[in-house]
């Protein structure tokens, strides 16, 4: 179905002079400030419906919940476009769809929860609607519409409705619908429907990504439910020792389980940290800022200095997101031999520049600090997941310490006995001791809703683990927390370590 328009006609009164022509200069200045005043309230309301875009677009960047999302989105849309009533219907697999959200005038009737039997609406409408058309009813009593489809929107209190529909690749999610009901109503295509269309392409990403949310987090639990599992067998078989060639046989079976459901766990944990495809988001960036350099070659050098961190930072990111695609592909990490203090001046460098200036960042390292084997990118993330959590911690500012050392100890014969020891310290509100032992939890996080999916310190286990290192956190309410990385050292120091 295409969209209706309502054409405006337009009277014009022959204007007399008697006398002289002295009115004259006062109808010029009437013609002249009318296009003025016009202008003024389209590009107040083009202002409008471009906040209200940008708005839910940084509100599904910042948070998973959908409901949240679409319940901003129809209450948006309702004071923007001055009707009674905005819905999100939502079909579901079996034909029918429900009312789920909605934002209602406190005279008209709420119709939330409501189910809808899609034949009423008419099949016509349905595939016009994947095909992504619109309709816009000015008076649904001069739309022609079948009995059942009038019946369905009087019941409702519709006298005007405009209709847009929400995609998912070539599947029908839902519509947006806006109902005008104390009276008929002409929309505005330019304005009014192409906001909605846009609304509509914003609400289809917060969709997709919801889904691959609740898709990630289900398969993390049956992986940990399947680990469970295995544990308990495994120990189970150990009481069995009058069985030890069926025991040994079945353990390692199990093992080569857990360690299939571990590398899944794993690749889960970093798809969730980038719900969205980054490769296709930072491959621009990158190449904008290799340019600006060149594009501002008189920038003074601390704009040139700004210039770097941010080629840096997005060049790591898209080395990140091209390990994760090589990892889902079965492909191995590639470890190297390197020096941290790169890393960790880089650290401090990208604290110094972006963090809120009340946060002070101060860097201690040990003289011939040894240099380590591994990933250069993962230990990165690591670094700056723990740094990025020390400025969540002081929000009414502090100190970040960031403090390199060796250490030395007696292992177990074939495992590392020296190690590099990376302290990271706040001076924040510290964490409470009856959630300390679920910090590095996936999914567990105490940010509000919409800052934090509970992904960092899981990850921040997961990279450190596949280091052969190890995590220590101590942290005292109100005086702030550390965190120690131990990495194992390389163990040759003739090898040249990359920069």
């Amino acid at each position: 179905m295409t969209a209706q328009v309502m054409s405006s006609h337009y009277s014009v009164k022959r204007l007399s002079y008697p006398g002289n022509m002295a009115s004259v200069p006062q109808l010029t200045n009437l013609v002249s400030t009318a296009p003025t005043a016009l202008t003024d309230k389209l590009s107040q309301k083009l202002f409008e419906r471009d906040r209200l875009i940008q708005d839910i677009a940084n509100r599904i960047r910042q948070s998973l919940d959908l409901e949240t999302i679409l319940q901003v989105a129809v209450d948006e849309v309702r004071q923007f476009l001055q009707t009674d009533r905005v819905i999100i219907l939502r079909f579901h697999p079996d034909g029918s769809g429900t009312i789920d959200v909605e934002s209602v005038g406190a005279e008209w009737m709420s119709i939330r929860s409501t189910v809808v039997e899609v034949p009423c609406i008419g099949a016509q409408y349905l595939e016009a609607f994947r095909a992504g058309s619109v309709t816009a009813k000015a008076d649904i009593y001069h739309a022609d519409l079948t009995p059942c489809h009038l019946e369905f929107l009087v019941n409702f209190q519709v006298r005007a409705n405009l209709v847009v529909p929400i995609l998912q690749g070539d599947r029908l999610w839902g519509l947006l619908i806006a109902h005008h009901c104390s009276k008929p109503r002409h929309w505005q295509l330019q304005e009014e429907v192409n906001l909605l269309k846009q609304l509509t392409l914003q609400i289809g990403i917060a969709v997709q990504q919801a889904e691959l949310y609740d898709q990630l987090k289900t398969e993390l639990q049956e992986h940990q439910s399947a680990e469970k599992t295995i544990r308990e067998q495994a120990a189970m078989l150990d009481l069995y020792d009058a069985a030890i060639a069926i025991h040994v046989n079945q353990k390692k079976q199990l093992e080569t389980q857990q360690q299939s459901n571990q590398r899944l766990e794993k690749l889960g944990t970093l798809a969730g940290a980038i719900a969205h495809d980054l490769n296709n988001v930072l491959t621009p960036m990158l190449a904008v800022t290799q340019l600006l350099s060149l594009k501002f070659p008189n920038a003074d050098p601390g704009q040139q200095q700004l210039f770097q961190v941010l080629e840096d930072t997005t060049r790591r990111g898209a080395n990140l997101v091209q390990q994760v695609l090589s990892y889902a592909r079965g492909i191995e990490d590639d470890h190297t031999v390197f020096a941290l203090e790169p890393l960790l001046n880089e650290i401090q460098q990208v604290a110094e520049l972006t963090f809120p200036s009340p946060i002070y960042a101060n860097l201690d390292l040990s003289s011939n600090l040894w240099p380590v084997k591994g990933n250069a990118t993962q230990l990165h993330q690591v670094l700056m997941n723990l740094a990025v959590n020390a400025r969540d911690a002081m929000p009414q500012g502090g100190i970040l310490s960031l403090t390199a050392q060796n250490l030395e100890r007696t292992g177990t014969p074939g495992r590392p006995d020296r190690f590099v020891q990376i302290i990271i310290a706040d001076t924040g509100m510290g964490i409470a001791l009856g959630i300390r032992d679920r910090i590095f939890e996936p999914f567990f996080t105490t940010k509000p809703l919409g800052e934090g999916t509970g992904l960092g310190l899981s990850t921040v286990m997961a990279i450190v683990k596949a280091h052969q290192g190890w995590v220590e956190v101590n942290s005292e309410v109100g005086k702030g927390t550390q965190v120690t990385v131990s990495i194992p050292a390389f163990p040759s120091t003739d090898a040249a370590p990359e920069n």
